[in-house]
């Protein structure tokens, strides 16, 4: 019991959503909007359930049909006489009426199971259909963690660079104070003015890189973009732990693009086997019952019944048949062919994004021990600078270091975040199985 209860849970865990572990609320609730609002999502959902409902009507093809029929006629008396063999010039009404009323019932026996395996053809096509749903849902899901996180690091861009534009404008100030003391040139006070005026060239672009941002994820979340937009969150969330990588096996269950390749490729050996079951007899049965009645001066009626079966044999349709055979087969080698592509380009992506990541970790290490270097160094040379000892030009050259040391390491963090986003969109996730569950 205690077995089966551990492994309920760790299949509940493999289940939940990639995001729910970076413990960010914000960034769940956009996700969870965009999956529900989108157009795209919405339109690929809406393509599965209509591939649904073509693969039920695949059914009709080896059920019973059944229909109550009603029938009637006027024609002119004259026509009797040529129907039933009457002499011409028969004295009668002008006209005469009849009508039917019968419960009819048909059967296309499935000998040779060609129907059944047309419809089982349709409902993998129909699972290959949500399949393509889920697939863009986790590309939807990674987007709109994308765009959130270029939102954060658009945010803290800017603040970073008006934090900058401050203490170039403080330490102009005290190159400005030194100048008329005479212990700083006129050179310096200028390249101080000029390095004020190109931290601050940097905020436009910073944020105009913010609004980009912000726009992009209003119309991943289907918000109307001159309405009001998303507020970027304070700050980069802390980095979560890597996913566990699997194995292949576990790849082509967890992404649903493969699921979708493979559902294709099986509905396709269907339909090879379907067409060539199409050179083999068919078998009809059909059966009526009911009542008919015919008015020529009064009503006469009678119940009726019939009970008929119908044997096709193919000969020959003008090499139809064989065409379609070649088809199917040719079409099944396609799909096969597609798989194996996807399955080898589902494992490069998630070593390409597992080495990525990796990499992107080594970077941001990188960039943060630039940047505590280029803090302490700003550091150093604002004390010497204030004591004298040092010259404006290590003052100036440490400030532009650190401003681009700053940036650096919050480029390498943002990197670092979106290539933990790619693994987990490599890697897919049996989350998407139950995107559909709501579908109505």
């Amino acid at each position: 019991m205690m077995l089966l209860l551990l492994l309920f849970v760790q299949l509940a865990q493999a289940q939940e959503p990639w995001w729910t572990s970076w413990d960010e609320p914000e960034l769940s609730a956009l996700i969870e909007e965009g999956l529900q609002a989108n157009p795209d999502l919405g339109a690929l959902d809406a393509l599965a359930r209509q591939q649904q409902a073509l693969a039920a009507q695949g059914m009709a093809d080896f059920l019973p049909s059944l229909s109550f029929d009603v029938q009637g006629q006027l024609a002119p008396y004259d026509s009797l006489g040529f129907g039933f063999g009457l002499p011409g010039g028969t004295t009668g009404p002008d006209t005469y009426g009849t009508g039917s009323a019968k419960l009819n019932a048909g059967l296309m026996v499935d000998l040779w199971g060609r129907n059944v395996t047309g419809w089982q053809a349709g409902r993998l096509d129909a699972a290959a259909a949500a399949g393509d749903h889920e697939a863009r849902a986790v590309l939807m899901a990674s987007s709109i963690a994308g765009a959130w996180l270029d939102t954060a690091a658009a945010a803290r861009q800017v603040a970073l660079v008006e934090e900058q534009e401050r203490v170039a404008s403080e330490l102009l100030e005290i190159v400005q104070l030194r100048y008329e003391g005479g212990s700083a040139s006129a050179l310096d006070l200028l390249q101080q003015r000029q390095q004020q005026a190109s931290v601050r060239a940097q905020l436009p672009l910073a944020r105009a890189s913010l609004r980009t941002a912000q726009l992009r994820l209003a119309v991943l979340l289907a918000r109307d973009p001159q309405g009001e937009l998303p507020s970027p969150p304070p700050d980069l969330p802390t980095l979560p732990a890597a996913p566990d990588l699997g194995s292949p096996l576990d790849l082509a269950e967890q992404r649903p693009d493969l699921r979708a390749a493979l559902d294709r490729a099986e509905a396709a050996g269907l339909r090879r086997s379907a067409a060539l079951r199409a050179l083999l007899p068919t078998l009809g049965l059909s059966a009526s019952a009911g009542w008919q009645a015919t008015w020529i001066e009064e009503w006469n009626e009678q119940d009726t019944w019939t009970v008929g079966g119908s044997l096709s044999v193919p000969i020959f349709n003008g090499g139809s048949t064989h065409a379609g055979r070649r088809a199917n087969r040719a079409a099944e080698e396609v799909r096969r062919l597609q798989l194996e592509s996807a399955l080898r380009s589902a494992v490069q992506e998630v070593e390409s994004a597992r080495y990525a990541e990796e990499q992107q970790a080594l970077r941001l290490q990188a960039a943060t021990t630039q940047r505590e270097a280029a803090e302490a160094a700003w550091t150093v040379a604002g004390q010497a600078y204030a004591a004298g000892t040092a010259d404006y030009l290590q003052v100036q050259s440490a400030l532009s270091t650190l401003l681009a040391a700053r940036l650096g390491e919050l480029q390498a963090s943002r990197d670092r975040l979106g290539a933990l986003i790619q693994l987990h969109q490599a890697m897919g996730g049996a989350w998407t199985e139950t995107l559909n569950e709501d579908s109505p």
